[in-house]
């Protein structure tokens, strides 16, 4: 077997599974570990999987010719994606050698994953940095939606603006540059045909659904706050089926989380499709359209009691706006002086890039 230094590695793994009666020539090796439809599956290979080894992770290198402004954004992606990957595998894998523990749960290929385990429905998906693979895809697609694994903003001194990332759809008559494909590795999938979305925010063993549209009745792209005006979005309590409702609780269980923010949507035929989970979401702005959820008294419960199981405090024991006009808030307004930052959204943004 003829392999270059640096794939010996590969080249031994493809020995050791030939004597035991797998045939991998390193073409077919690196084809498997491709992340591919339904989920994070590498194919044939992580179903699998039984013995794992870290052995030595080393340094993303981004391609060359990157514009600077984009490297740290394409550093994210890789540690992203790569981190989906190891986790993905480390869940399937009974024995483990290594250790190298990337932040399983926030790891979006995982979630996807978990998600389909649990019973909920996802959009067909691939992860890649191929363009082959994201050309075959794309094929049979009306329209492609491509996200990204991490926030990310980017900044200009010299025009005084901020920009984030965020959800790009492709329409299929629209070319894509191979280059970008290459650049890092993103989540491509079918655009879902949403009626509404529901952000499910769970607080230990209690679920809370907030139903989410536009101020008009239709659904939004990227409903985040800091991605739609003021007054545009309109929410309200929403009841999910029991069968979602299990899938809910089986995969926080799956992910040992005891806060987690769940986004879904509910397309126009009625199908729920999981998008993923947000370990460390936001929610005071849902108590500011749906005060009655009471997720801060939610979460202050939570954390007071120590337990999942636990009471809330009640909404004129903690809310935003007593805390707001007290001495505590004034202090802690001085100490974020530098900043300008909506205190609902938890965003900082310095104040000198922010187009004004």
């Amino acid at each position: 077997m003829q392999a270059e230094a640096g794939e010996c590695g590969l080249a031994s793994l493809a020995m050791v599974a030939s004597a035991h009666g797998m045939q991998l020539g390193l073409p077919e090796l690196r084809w498997r570990f491709h992340l591919s439809l339904k989920g994070i599956r590498l194919n044939q290979l992580i179903e699998d999987v039984r013995s794992l080894w870290f052995r030595r992770p080393v340094p993303y290198q981004p391609l060359a010719g990157l514009d600077p402004v984009s490297l740290k954004f394409t550093r994210n992606e890789l540690q992203s994606a790569h981190g989906s990957l190891a986790a993905a595998l480390r869940s399937k894998a009974s024995f483990i050698v290594g250790d190298w523990h990337p932040i399983d749960a926030g790891m979006k290929g995982l979630q996807l994953d978990a998600a389909v385990a649990c019973g909920f429905h996802i959009p067909d998906t691939v992860i890649t940095n191929d363009p082959a693979v994201v050309a075959d895809f794309r094929a049979r697609q009306e329209n492609l939606l491509v996200k990204h694994f991490t926030p990310h903003f980017w900044s200009s001194e010299q025009n005084r603006k901020c920009w984030q990332c965020g959800p790009v759809v492709i329409p299929q008559d629209r070319k894509i540059d191979d280059a970008s494909i290459r650049a890092c590795p993103a989540i491509y999938q079918t655009l879902v045909n949403k009626a509404f979305d529901l952000r499910i925010t769970v607080i230990g063993h209690h679920i809370f659904s907030a139903r989410i549209v536009e101020h008009n009745g239709t659904a939004l792209l990227d409903w985040r706050p800091s991605s739609v005006k003021p007054g545009e979005l309109r929410m309200d309590w929403y009841d999910v089926d029991a069968r979602t409702h299990t899938s809910i609780n089986a995969l926080m269980e799956k992910l040992d989380l005891r806060y987690g923010c769940i986004d879904l949507a509910v397309d126009l035929q009625g199908n729920v499709f999981f998008f993923e989970v947000n370990t460390g979401g936001q929610f005071l702005f849902i108590d500011d359209h749906i005060p009655e959820m009471n997720l801060l008294g939610e979460m202050a419960g939570l954390l007071l009691a120590g337990s999942s199981d636990y009471q809330a405090l009640p909404w004129n024991v903690a809310n935003l706006p007593d805390f707001e006009s007290s001495d505590r808030y004034v202090e802690f307004r001085a100490a974020t002086q530098r900043f300008r930052q909506n205190d609902s959204v938890i965003t900082r943004v310095d104040q000198d890039m922010v187009d004004i």
